[in-house]
């Protein structure tokens, strides 16, 4: 069995759609060995309707990504390495390991849905809930570089949101967490079951939620307009 971490980027998420700019990943044996050739950053043209909104967001969550916005303009779409990375989720001896699952998943079949590409089905597991089962302490939901802090891990020459440096830092702190338990990541995935996520059946519920949110809106936009006119 091989392990594979895997992070994406995206440049908006406009309409709640995700517009994919990068995706990157690390691949290991069991021992956490790396395996030759099996680590890349990937830059991806996040296409129509890509603007990158990164910076001066009202949720103050300003990110800045490891690459020029003109290398991700030059770039192929997200449809020219759809085969590829297709192939490396589907693959049956692999163990995919994310942090925070269901952005990631929500990245990658959004752009499957935006260029009309059947969806990719993959099981993956979620280092983040793993880090909270480990360490139940901890307040609060960890970032990546707040869950490397605490676990003491070396960051020297990791470039935040460069995705395969992300898919490092997962990496890392999974091999801490399986050190710090005395388990395999087998047997922490099995103490937590709700780290486990299909990526078909996810996204669906994630479009339902989306869906009945969106549901919300409007009546709330149809309510007000009522009153507004009951009031004129």
């Amino acid at each position: 069995m091989k392990y594979l971490f895997l992070d994406t980027e995206s440049s908006n998420c406009y309409g709640n759609l995700y517009k994919l700019c990068e995706y990157g990943y690390v691949t290991t044996d069991e021992s956490f060995s790396f395996i030759p050739g099996g680590r890349r950053d990937v830059v991806v043209n996040p296409g129509k309707n890509g603007k990158f909104n990164l910076v001066g967001r009202k949720d103050g969550r300003n990110l800045t990504l490891a690459h020029e916005y003109s290398e991700y303009a030059k770039a192929p779409l997200f449809e020219d390495f759809y085969v590829n990375l297709r192939f490396l989720l589907e693959r049956k001896d692999m163990m995919i390991f994310l942090w925070a699952s269901i952005n990631d998943i929500q990245a990658l079949m959004d752009n499957c849905f935006r260029y009309r590409l059947p969806k990719i089905h993959f099981v993956s597991y979620d280092v983040q809930m793993l880090f909270k089962a480990v360490i139940p302490e901890v307040q609060g939901i960890p970032s990546l570089e707040k869950a490397a802090a605490y676990l003491e891990i070396d960051l020297t020459g990791i470039t935040p949101h460069r995705p395969d440096d992300d898919a490092l830092m997962t990496m890392l702190i999974l091999k801490a967490l399986c050190q710090r338990s005395g388990k395999t990541p087998s047997e922490l995935v099995k103490e937590c079951p709700r780290c486990e996520m299909d990526s078909i059946s996810a996204y669906a519920a994630l479009v339902k939620r989306r869906q009945k949110k969106m549901q919300r809106r409007h009546q709330a936009a149809q309510r007000n307009r009522r009153k507004t006119n009951s009031s004129d």
